[in-house]
């Protein structure tokens, strides 16, 4: 008898409200709990509040989209930041490369001097 009342009060859809707000869905042809609210998520037409449904839904539709959105942008924002530090990094580290090639470069020249004299002369400063 006690789901009979329960249905019977659940057909006012500020009692089917209240009845989901607390988290004890209405009954639905005999069943209950999650049995019950499995039937009203499969056939949300049959809802006693299906018109505030639709309009609820509807704003909360627009509003994840906001803000699905606005995540959308923080991250393109946060990515081409992160670009922007790696361009750099890798500019960075170009110019390290080419001041690497370019001491290189030097440290390969070799220098070639004349350091023996092409004549050897032997001078004797003793006199005998």
């Amino acid at each position: 008898m006690k789901i009979a009342a329960v249905s019977l009060l659940c057909q006012d859809e500020r009692v089917y409200m209240a009845m989901k707000s607390a988290g004890t869905p209405c009954p639905w042809d005999g069943k209950i709990g999650a049995e019950a609210q499995a039937m009203w998520d499969k056939y949300p037409e049959l809802r006693p509040d299906y018109k505030d449904f639709l309009v609820k839904a509807e704003i909360i539709q627009r509003i994840d989209a906001e803000l699905a959105e606005i995540a959308r942008q923080e991250e393109a924002e946060r990515v081409r930041i992160e670009q922007e530090a790696l361009a750099k990094k890798l500019a960075e580290e170009k110019a390290k490369l080419e001041t690497l090639k370019k001491q290189e470069e030097v440290d390969n020249i070799i220098i070639e001097t004349d350091l023996e004299p092409k004549e050897k002369r032997i001078i004797n400063v003793h006199s005998e």
